[in-house]
C-alpha cells in the first residue's frame, strides 16, 4: 500500500508538472481496514522513501488513544471551513460516500459570550454502497444509479425501510460513531435482498427503498442525537458532499425527511460549490488540513465529535529530505526553535571543526537554574534556549511534575483542586528533588529553582510553593516562582519611571491577558493588585478561558499577538492614553520566542503612535529574568539581561493599523480560540 501510495504521489507531480522541490509536505489518510476503532495501513516511510518528501499521516489512532473512535474526522474541515459566523442558526454538514456522517455546526459565539457550542458528529450508517450494488443487479453496466432516475420511476416500500432501520445499528443508544464496512457488508445487502424478493418487491423497487433508508436513517440520527440546537427552526441550511449530489432524487428524499424529522423547513440542500467551495477537492484538501495541523502541533481532532476524552494532535511524521527545511519553516510560523534544527546546528560545527581542528573553547558556566514544570507544559522547554544561550556561561534544567490521576478532576485542568491535590502528593517537591547530586557545581545540580507555572503559584501562594521547593531540593539558596516573578518585575518596571527623588512615580497603567478560567484569571487580577495600588493600576483585562494546558499550549503567537494588541487597544481607548505595560500570564502561552516581544512592543508602538509604546511582560520571560538575577549575585551584566526580553529576527510580523475590523477579528478569537 505504501508503494501504491508512493507511485500516486509522484505520478500526480508529474501530471501536473509541479517541481518537487516545490513541495513541503505529503498528507496521506491510508486505506481503512476496520471502523471499531478506525485504522489504516499504507506505509507512511515507503512513501517518504519514495518521494524524498516528509510525510504526515496514521492520524486516527492518536483520537483512538484518548478514548475516541478516530472519526468523523471531518468535524476538522467542517469547523475551520463550514461553521455559520455569530449570530445565525446551526448548520449541519453531511458526507455521504459508502458510508454516511454528519456534523452539527453551532454558530461562532459572540464576542465575549460565556455560551461556547461545540461542534459535534455522527455516523448515521450506510451511503450509496447497498445503492450501488442494487444498481449493478439491475445493469451489470452500471456503477450507480446516475442521476437517481431509476429510484424516481420505482416504487418506495415503507414497510421495508421501517423494517430495515430495526438493525442493530439503527438501535445504538448512544451517539453512533465510528461505521465501518463490518458494520453493513455485502451479505447484509444479500440477505435484505433476498427478504425483498420474497415480498414480490423488484431490485427496482429495493433502488427506490434504499435510497429511502439512506436519506430517512440521516434525518432520524440528526433529529435523535443533534441535541436542542438543531430542533424545532435551530437550522440554517443543510449542506450535502459527495457523488450523490448528482442523484436528485435521493436529494428530493432528503430534504423531505430532514424537514419532517427536524419540524422545519429546508428550502434547498446546498451542494459546496453553491457555498464557494470546491466540491471535487474537499476531501483532499481536508486530509491536507490534518497533515498541515499536525506538523505544526495543533489539535486536529474534535473530541465533542469523535467521543474522545481531549483534544490530541493525530498523526506520525515520516522525515524526508526535506525534513529539515520544513521544520525550520514551521519554526518561523509558530515562533519557535525546533530541537532538531539546534541539532543540525551543532552538527555543522561539528563537521567544521573536523576540517578545521583548532580548539574552540566555550565559555565555562557561571551558573546553572532549573525548572520544575507542569508535565503538559512545552513553550518553555522551546522559548528558553534561544534566549538564555545569548548569555555565556548560563545553563538551564528542566524537570517535569508527575500528575497522578487520582481524584475525580483530569489532572490536566487549569484548577484550585488540581493544584492542591498534586502539590499535597509531593508533585512540586519531588519534582525538585530530580536535580542530583544536592552539591553546588556539582553535575546536575542547579544553583536557582523556579516553578515554571503562573496558575500553581497563583492558587497555592508562593510561600507554600517555596517551601515545596526547599523540601525537595534544599541545596539550592535561590528560590522563585512565576507570580513572584511577575509581582518583582512590574515593581521594577514602576521603579523606573521614576523621575524624581522627591516624589512616587505614578501607578503603571496596566492590561492583563490571561487564558485561564474565570476562578483563575481572577486569582490573577488579584494577585497583580496586591503589588500594591501605588504600584500598578488594572486598566483592562481579558481571558480566553481556557480550561487545559493542553489547550493554551496550542495557542499560536501570532494569535496572542493580536490578542494583546486588541487589549492595549481597547484600553487605550478608555484611558484616552496608551497603558503602560500589557502583561500576558501563563507558562503554557508560546510568548517569549526569539523576537516575540520586541516584535509585539514594535506594533503597540505603530497602532497607538506611542513612542515609546507599552511594555510587553510575560510569566516566562519574568521567571526567567528573576532566577538570573537571584542566582548570579551580580555575575549577570544588566546588558545580558536584556537578552531575556526576547530580542531577535523571528517574529509573529508587525502589521500596521489595526483596525476596528482587525478589532472584531480578536474578539471572534477570544470567543473561539482552542477549539480547533
Amino acid at each position: 500500500l505504501g508503494n501504491m501510495f508512493a507511485d500516486a504521489a509522484l505520478r500526480l507531480l508529474k501530471e501536473s508538472n509541479i517541481p518537487k522541490s516545490s513541495i513541503h509536505l505529503v498528507s496521506s489518510h491510508g486505506q481503512t481496514i476496520s471502523g471499531h476503532p478506525h485504522w489504516e495501513l499504507g506505509e507512511l516511510s515507503v512513501i517518504a522513501h519514495r518521494t524524498g518528501l516528509t510525510v504526515a499521516g496514521d492520524f486516527r489512532p492518536a483520537d483512538v488513544a484518548a478514548g475516541g473512535n478516530g472519526t468523523p474526522c471531518t468535524c476538522t474541515y467542517d469547523t475551520v471551513m463550514l461553521r455559520p459566523q455569530p449570530g445565525g442558526k446551526w448548520r449541519i454538514a453531511i458526507n455521504v460516500g459508502g458510508t454516511s456522517s454528519v456534523t452539527f455546526l453551532p454558530p461562532w459565539p459572540e464576542a465575549g459570550s460565556p455560551d461556547v457550542a461545540l461542534p459535534l458528529g455522527l455516523d448515521p450508517g450506510l451511503g450509496v454502497f447497498f445503492m450501488d450494488l442494487t444498481a449493478r443487479a439491475i445493469d451489470a453496466s452500471l456503477e450507480y444509479d446516475a442521476g437517481g432516475d431509476m429510484a424516481r420511476a420505482a416504487q418506495i416500500h415503507h414497510d421495508l425501510v421501517e423494517e430495515w432501520l430495526t438493525y442493530k445499528y439503527y438501535q445504538q443508544q448512544s451517539l453512533p460513531i465510528g461505521v465501518g464496512p463490518d458494520d453493513f457488508p455485502e451479505t447484509l445487502w444479500q440477505e435484505w435482498r433476498t427478504g425483498a424478493h420474497g415480498k414480490g418487491v423488484s431490485d427496482r423497487d429495493l433502488l427506490a427503498s434504499l435510497t429511502e433508508l439512506t436519506a430517512r436513517q440521516i434525518a432520524r440520527a440528526s433529529a435523535r442525537f443533534g441535541g436542542d440546537g438543531v430542533m424545532r427552526g435551530g437550522v440554517h441550511d443543510v449542506i450535502l458532499r459527495g457523488g450523490v449530489c448528482a442523484n436528485s432524487f435521493f436529494v428530493e428524499r432528503l430534504r423531505w425527511n430532514m424537514e419532517q424529522e427536524l419540524k422545519v423547513e429546508i428550502g434547498k440542500v446546498k451542494t459546496l460549490s453553491e457555498i464557494g467551495l470546491d466540491e471535487e477537492s474537499w476531501e483532499t484538501a481536508m486530509y491536507a488540513m490534518l497533515g498541515f495541523l499536525c506538523v505544526h502541533g495543533i489539535y486536529n481532532f474534535q473530541p465533542s465529535c469523535t467521543g474522545a476524552s481531549s483534544p490530541v494532535v493525530g498523526g506520525k511524521v515520516a522525515p524526508g529530505v526535506n525534513f529539515h527545511t520544513l521544520m525550520n519553516s514551521v519554526a518561523e510560523e509558530t515562533g519557535t526553535v525546533p530541537p532538531l534544527s539546534i541539532v543540525s546546528s551543532a552538527a555543522s560545527r561539528a563537521v567544521k571543526r573536523i576540517a578545521f581542528p583548532e580548539t574552540e573553547l566555550l565559555a565555562l558556566p557561571r551558573f546553572t537554574i532549573g525548572f520544575v514544570q507542569l508535565p503538559s507544559d512545552l513553550p518553555l522547554d522551546c522559548e528558553a534556549g534561544p534566549l538564555l544561550t545569548q548569555i555565556p556561561g548560563v545553563k538551564w534544567r528542566f524537570q517535569k511534575m508527575d500528575f497522578m490521576q487520582g481524584g475525580e478532576e483530569n489532572p490536566e485542568l487549569i484548577c484550585s483542586q488540581v493544584f492542591c491535590e498534586q502539590a499535597d502528593r509531593g508533585a512540586i517537591s519531588n519534582a525538585a528533588a530530580c536535580f542530583f547530586p544536592r552539591g553546588k557545581g556539582s553535575f546536575g545540580a542547579v544553583d536557582a529553582l523556579g516553578l515554571a507555572c503562573t496558575s500553581m503559584a497563583l492558587v497555592l501562594s508562593p510561600a507554600r510553593v517555596h517551601t515545596e521547593l526547599a523540601r525537595g531540593y534544599p541545596a539550592s539558596s535561590a528560590q522563585t516562582d512565576m507570580a513572584t516573578a511577575v509581582r518583582t518585575a512590574l515593581r521594577e518596571l514602576w521603579t523606573r519611571t521614576k523621575q524624581d527623588k522627591q516624589s512616587p512615580p505614578p501607578p503603571l497603567k496596566l492590561a492583563v491577558l490571561t487564558p485561564y478560567v474565570a476562578e483563575v484569571h481572577e486569582q490573577a487580577l488579584e494577585f497583580v493588585r496586591s503589588t500594591g495600588s501605588e504600584v500598578v493600576q488594572i486598566v483592562a483585562q481579558r481571558s480566553l478561558n481556557l480550561e487545559t494546558d493542553s489547550l493554551v499550549s496550542s495557542v499560536s503567537p501570532r494569535c496572542i499577538s493580536q490578542c494583546a494588541r486588541a487589549l492595549a487597544t481597547e484600553a487605550a481607548e478608555t484611558l484616552g492614553a496608551p497603558p503602560d505595560v500589557v502583561f500576558v500570564s501563563c507558562s503554557a502561552f508560546h510568548s517569549t520566542g526569539p523576537g516575540f516581544i520586541d516584535s509585539v512592543e514594535q506594533c503597540l508602538e505603530e497602532d497607538l503612535s506611542s513612542t515609546p509604546g507599552p511594555a510587553v511582560l510575560t510569566s516566562n520571560q519574568a521567571l526567567m529574568w528573576h532566577l538570573l538575577r537571584n542566582c548570579s549575585g551580580g555575575a549577570v551584566e544588566e546588558r545580558e539581561l536584556r537578552a531575556v526580553a526576547a530580542m531577535g529576527a523571528s517574529s509573529p510580523g508587525c502589521e500596521p493599523g489595526f483596525s476596528a475590523e482587525k478589532r472584531r477579528e480578536v474578539e471572534n478569537i477570544w470567543a473561539r480560540v482552542g477549539e480547533v
